[in-house]
């Protein structure tokens, strides 16, 4: 992909495609905290800004996320005692009501 390629919109949504990695960054990230214990915001904004590329975003930054969040993510996975393990998710719009993930 080019820098002008991840900020394309192929359909009539406001979604890019840098959009949709950069919310698939920040999701996993999220999910790697929740292992660990760590409290999520539930800011409505906040969660749609995570679909939006800023200026300061660029592929290399991107994919320099993705390496650092997949190794984040291996690190927390294997710091469980079990993959049983249950998480209480945070009470969130988007989570239902005292849910565990």
């Amino acid at each position: 992909m080019t820098e002008e390629q991840i900020r394309l919109r192929p359909t009539r949504s406001s979604l890019t495609i840098g959009g949709l990695i950069k919310h698939a960054l920040v999701t996993e990230r999220g999910w790697a905290d929740l292992v660990r214990g760590r409290m999520q915001s539930t800011d409505e904004r906040a969660y749609e800004d995570t679909f939006t590329l800023t200026e300061g975003d660029t592929l290399a930054s991107l994919l320099a996320d993705f390496d650092q969040v997949a190794a984040d993510t291996e690190a927390a996975v294997a710091s469980l005692a079990s993959l049983d393990v249950a998480v209480q998710l945070p009470d969130a719009p988007w989570f239902p009501k005292n849910a565990e993930g």
